[in-house]
C-alpha cells in the first residue's frame, strides 16, 4: 500500500472511510452520505440531510452493513445515528446534549465524547453502550 500511486476515485468528498473488507468507500458531499466501490464506479447516495441537519464523522459498523454518521442539528442537538447500506434506513444509537465523537469498536460497542458542559475547556469524558 505505501508503494502504491495514489489515485483519484472521486472528487467533492470529505471524510471518506473505506469499508472493513476493502470493497467500498462512504463519503459526504454537501448534505449527502454516499458509497462508491474502489474503482471509482457504482456511486449510490444512501442519506440525505434535511434543511435543520449537517452530517459530520463517518464510521462503519464492524459487520459492514451499516454507516455511522455523526448528525448534528440545528438547536445544538447532536446524535450517531446508524445507515444501513441497502436501505438507507436510519436508526439513532445514541443523543446526548455536546456529544463530540464517537467510535464504534470491532465488538459492537459505541464509545463516544461529550464536552464538559461545567468548563470552558474542550475536555471530555468517554461513555459506552451496546448497539
Amino acid at each position: 500500500v505505501l508503494s502504491a500511486t495514489p489515485r483519484l476515485i472521486r472528487s467533492n468528498a470529505e471524510g471518506a472511510v473505506p469499508s472493513p473488507d476493502g470493497t467500498l468507500v462512504a463519503f459526504r458531499s454537501g448534505a449527502t452520505v454516499s458509497v462508491i466501490n474502489i474503482t471509482g464506479e457504482n456511486i449510490r447516495e444512501i442519506a440525505n440531510a434535511d434543511l435543520s441537519e449537517t452530517f459530520g464523522k463517518l464510521q462503519w459498523s464492524p459487520d459492514g452493513k451499516s454507516i455511522a454518521a455523526l448528525v448534528r442539528r440545528r438547536g445544538g442537538h447532536t446524535a450517531v445515528e446508524a445507515i444501513e447500506i441497502v436501505s438507507g434506513k436510519r436508526t439513532p444509537l445514541v443523543q446526548r446534549p455536546h456529544l463530540r465523537s464517537y467510535v464504534w469498536l470491532p465488538d459492537g460497542r459505541l464509545v463516544f465524547a461529550v464536552q464538559d458542559p461545567g468548563t470552558s475547556s474542550a475536555g471530555s469524558w468517554w461513555r459506552s453502550r451496546q448497539s
